[in-house]
């Protein structure tokens, strides 16, 4: 049974987008012996049942801030960089940088200059290790998307003959 299991594994490794990710088994699997005379069941019968209650799963990252779900990604470093990325539209990577090796802080300021210390996001950031279905992760660009937008879907609107695009499309 378990080189059955470590089969099914293999074979949706190979067929996933994202064969680096780590695949596992949802939930538990108990083997309870048993003892019978006659058996009512084949082993295909067996098999055939255990591939379709049998899920494979990919460990991930999630990525909750404010207590809402953003998403999951392929792991830590997905998630740094899905929050640097985001960061990254408001102020460039070089100030980035520097605030993370505290350069900049040494050095004195002229009169009328001014300084970034600091680049943090507003809420409360969580991740935890989840098992998902591998469809379930997000790439770093789609979770960008996701922090700007608050969707993945792009919505196309209309004007209507004598409306405000700009009126219409908020009430939309």
């Amino acid at each position: 049974m378990q080189q059955y299991i470590e089969k099914k594994i293999e074979k949706v490794k190979k067929e996933s987008k994202q064969p680096d990710y780590t695949y596992t088994i949802e939930g538990d699997i108990t083997y309870i012996p048993e003892t019978v005379f006659e058996t009512q069941t084949s082993e295909a019968e067996v098999f055939d049942y255990i591939e379709k209650e049998l899920a494979v799963q990919v460990e991930a990252q999630s990525l909750t801030i404010d207590d809402k779900l953003v998403g999951y990604f392929a792991g830590e470093e997905a998630v740094k960089d899905v929050l640097q990325a985001y960061k990254e539209k408001f102020v460039s990577k070089d100030v980035l940088e520097q605030l993370e090796s505290k350069k900049e802080a040494s050095k004195d300021l002229a009169v009328g200059d001014n300084r970034i210390v600091d680049v943090e996001l507003s809420e409360d950031i969580t991740t935890s290790e989840e098992e998902v279905q591998a469809s379930e992760v997000l790439t770093v660009e789609e979770g960008v998307t996701l922090l700007e937008k608050g969707t993945l879907e792009n919505k196309k609107y209309e004007v209507q003959e004598g409306g405000c695009a700009w009126i219409d499309s908020s009430e939309a």
